[in-house]
């Protein structure tokens, strides 16, 4: 874990449980949080979990034509498939979160995952976790690495930043099925409700 000591999976999800028993017996301290975890890279070892990796690409080598390639768009739908089958088994009626999440690993492809290329990935993401109901996606990062939300030298907003808030303010909880007919996978093509600021729920149903 960075410090060389190795934690098994079934004591992590132990600590997790005893720090949701304390939790609970603070309500005014930490009233309107919610405890979310285990991050399961460090349990990348065990070969359980590791589809959680969320990245696409190992940024040193990633190119443009990566980032809106089908295979590799297609290749996180699977993972996402698996994560929700692990849930389901053992916490039913739990959702699962997409943490730290961006592009290519390695704090990101330079000069690539600020561009707009980047922006179809980033898109094509929140889609696909929209599409198998995941509870929420937290972008990996902020203002540090080449695949920042925000540059860390003009502290101007990058692409995937405004693609955030967009998506944000526009689409609703709402999603629909649908198909494209397209063998070469380069349409990608997502459907959801308006955000209830812009409709009213009764009517998109």
């Amino acid at each position: 874990m960075g410090l060389g000591y190795n934690v098994t999976a079934n004591q992590l999800a132990q600590d997790y449980l005893n720090l949701s028993s304390v939790v609970k017996k603070e309500p005014k301290q930490v009233q309107g949080n919610v405890l979310i975890g285990p991050s399961t890279i460090p349990l990348v070892q065990l070969r359980v979990i590791e589809f959680f990796a969320n990245y696409y690409l190992d940024g040193r080598h990633a190119t443009l034509g990566d980032f809106v390639s089908p295979s590799v768009l297609d290749s996180l739908e699977a993972q996402l498939k698996t994560a929700n089958k692990i849930a389901e088994k053992y916490t039913p009626g739990k959702k699962v979160w997409m943490g730290e999440t961006s592009s290519a690993w390695g704090g990101g492809a330079k000069n690539i995952s600020s561009s707009f290329g980047a922006a179809f990935m980033w898109l094509d993401k929140l889609g696909l976790a929209a599409k198998h109901n995941f509870g929420g996606i937290m972008r990996q990062a902020f203002i540090q690495g080449s695949y920042a939300l925000v540059d860390p030298n003009t502290c101007n907003p990058n692409p995937d930043y405004w693609l955030t808030v967009l998506y944000k303010k526009l689409v609703g909880s709402a999603v629909f099925p649908v198909f494209v007919d397209d063998f070469t996978k380069k349409i990608r093509l997502y459907a959801h409700c308006a955000h209830t600021k812009w409709y009213v729920p009764d009517q998109c149903s």
